[in-house]
């Protein structure tokens, strides 16, 4: 799945709720960088262990309502 649509938005979301790019990229074996760029490709597996990261650095319960 290109990772510039929903892996996208969660990144932009928990960028913007005040966590690091690096924290929240943690385990993906993504870089933030690639993924502004537009050209970045996400497994499924990445895309799970990005939300797990923003499950557990944002630990809000709004959080999944602003995903959706």
């Amino acid at each position: 799945m290109l990772a510039h649509y929903q892996p996208a938005v969660l990144i932009d979301l928990a960028i913007g709720r005040g966590v690091g790019a690096h924290r929240l990229m943690r385990g993906t074996r993504l870089f933030h960088e690639d993924i502004l760029r537009g050209e970045a490709c996400i497994s499924p597996r990445q895309f799970l262990q990005l939300t797990a990261n923003v499950r557990q650095l944002l630990d809000d319960d709004d959080t999944s309502f602003l995903f959706g």
